[in-house]
């Protein structure tokens, strides 16, 4: 008996990076970059849609909107010890709630131990919306619906690229994948295997998949508070 010499197929340019490594399939991980990608864009647009007025120079209007954006809610306040110097910070909460749903007491609260009382004498309690709820969940909703439609489109521009169904006889699945392989990395496909190139072995089915095009963006920007886009129409004012 011997020994069976085993010879490795050369990777195909489809297969390798830039710089000659082998690229693997990792869908997870492209799905987390779009999911990374639409979250990022969708987070910038909804922290530029206001512009603060008359705002204390002591306060930070980013901060603010921060606050805003992923806890519903925020204070404006200033330290007993420090009258009319105004912070804008995130606001804990440090009392029942009066009739209307309002804190009587709160905290301005920093995570780097910055942290004094407020109430009506010394701050405001700021509602990011009149429902007062964050902004955040929905962002994170239709960022998944975006890479949702990231990804259905690059299926379907792959699909574009390989309009068919090939199929060949029992033994010979391992020369068809080769063939769809180096087709999709935009190389010639020739194969020499017996049998495969018979045509009465193989055939060929169109699977007439039509492209599709979703403006995704048309759906994103009235839950982030625009009606238009905000190269269109410019940047609102908070007042």
């Amino acid at each position: 008996m011997g020994r069976k010499r085993t010879h490795k197929r050369p990777l195909t340019r489809a297969e390798l990076g830039e710089r000659g490594t082998p690229v693997w399939q990792q869908s997870e991980a492209l799905n987390s970059q779009a999911y990374s990608m639409a979250y990022s864009q969708m987070l910038n647009i909804a922290l530029s849609r206001f512009k603060w007025l008359n705002l204390p120079k002591t306060c930070d209007a980013w901060f603010l909107e921060y606050n805003l954006l992923y806890f519903g809610y925020a204070t404006i306040a200033f330290p007993h010890s420090k009258p009319g110097v105004f912070f804008s910070t995130q606001a804990v909460t440090t009392s029942n709630f009066n009739v209307y749903y309002k804190p009587k007491k709160w905290d301005s609260y920093g995570i780097n131990g910055w942290r004094f009382p407020v109430n009506n004498s010394n701050g405001v309690f700021i509602y990011a919306n009149r429902a007062r709820t964050p902004l955040i969940p929905t962002i994170e909703f239709f960022a998944h619906e975006i890479e949702d439609l990231y990804m259905t489109r690059r299926q379907n521009r792959f699909n574009q690229k390989t309009p068919f169904i090939l199929e060949v006889p029992a033994g010979q699945q391992t020369a068809g994948i080769n063939v769809i392989k180096q087709i999709s990395g935009g190389e010639m496909a020739i194969m020499a295997t017996p049998g495969f190139t018979d045509e009465n072995q193989c055939g060929i089915y169109r699977h007439g998949i039509a492209e599709r095009h979703t403006k995704h963006v048309e759906l994103v920007l009235p839950s982030a508070g625009y009606q238009k886009s905000p190269l269109e129409d410019g940047t609102a004012d908070r007042r």
